[in-house]
């Protein structure tokens, strides 16, 4: 199995001799449909900045044809007519988005497989690879909802399953409210291995306060900078220093960068563990009709999220 050195070198060699030959077929398809977006979006701007002269020019013309109509008779006439044009305007709107997701699931299902068989044969994945309980009993989020998926990713470093997805977590405020409330939305890593760990250790953002089990107590790190940004709660304090070494925390920081997260919390359990990586950041995005599909830094910064998180596989020695 390539290392992740080796993979990083040899990434310039993969995108030049076989992605960019994926790729070509698939830029022209991008310019024909970002071409029809374009189309449609001009339609909808100046359907809309003509209303006021179509209203004008219809109400003239039903007068005309019918003067003997009263006002209320004509406006019916005219609320149709408008009704259907904001119909079409609508769908204007509506269409393009169609067109990009359609064409980015299309690069994706042909680029994804090959550039995955260089990186530990993860593949692309359109249902969850992850369930509900795992999520709450991870102990970070036990009080959602409801829940989105969008991109979803599995695959296997050195016999250690890994589950990535990007997902939305909605929750209410409390049991008096029935409107949703944002508990996560981000990417979840789920790291399955074949060592089992002791106890729960969370590792949650610094706060003023932070909302955890009752039988986790904080543990002091030695990592100062580590300890400015986070807390940390374990109910097995030697596990949870065991694991936390000064390696483990510092391929912990490197994921956050390398995502730019906004924040970056992880629970670890006999189950596995599971970091969440909060961002307004659009991640593992490729084939965006707004971008070639033959840009470069796009599957780099792919491969390098991707990476991020095999390193902190070698730094717990997962294996």
């Amino acid at each position: 199995m390539q290392t992740i050195d080796d993979i990083r070198k040899d990434f310039d060699n993969i995108y030049s001799e076989a992605i960019l030959n994926i790729a070509k077929p698939l830029e022209e398809r991008r310019k024909k449909d970002l071409a029809k977006v374009i189309i449609c979006i001009v339609v909808a701007v100046i359907l809309i900045s003509s209303f006021p002269f179509i209203f004008k020019f219809l109400d003239s013309l039903t007068y005309n044809l019918s003067p003997n109509a009263d006002y209320i008779e004509r406006s019916d006439l005219l609320i149709w007519v408008f009704m259907l044009l904001g119909g079409v305007v609508v769908f204007l709107f509506i269409y393009p988005c169609i067109i990009a997701k359609k064409f980015e699931k299309s690069v994706k299902k042909d680029i994804l497989p090959f550039l995955f068989s260089h990186l530990s044969s993860f593949k692309w994945s359109d249902k969850r690879v992850v369930s509900n309980d795992f999520i709450q009993n991870s102990c970070l989020f036990s009080d959602f909802v409801k829940r989105e998926d969008d991109d979803s990713f599995k695959g296997q470093y050195k016999n250690v399953s890994i589950r990535i997805f990007e997902t939305f977590l909605g929750g209410v405020a409390t049991s008096y409210e029935s409107i949703l409330k944002t508990r996560f939305e981000g990417v979840i890593v789920a790291l399955l291995p074949k060592k089992k760990y002791k106890g729960v250790t969370l590792i949650k953002k610094k706060r003023l306060i932070n909302l955890v089990p009752k039988d986790l107590k904080k543990v002091n790190i030695e990592d100062i900078n580590f300890e400015k940004q986070y807390n940390v709660y374990s109910n097995d304090l030697i596990a949870a220093k065991c694991t936390l070494t000064a390696s483990f925390m510092e391929s912990f920081k490197k994921i956050k960068l390398v995502f730019k997260a906004s924040q970056l919390e992880a629970s670890i359990s006999k189950q596995g563990i599971l970091i969440a990586i909060s961002t307004q950041k659009d991640l593992f995005k490729i084939g965006k009709l707004y971008k070639p599909v033959v840009d470069y830094e796009q599957f780099r910064e792919f491969t390098e999220e991707l990476l991020s998180i095999l390193e902190l596989v070698d730094t717990l020695k997962l294996c």
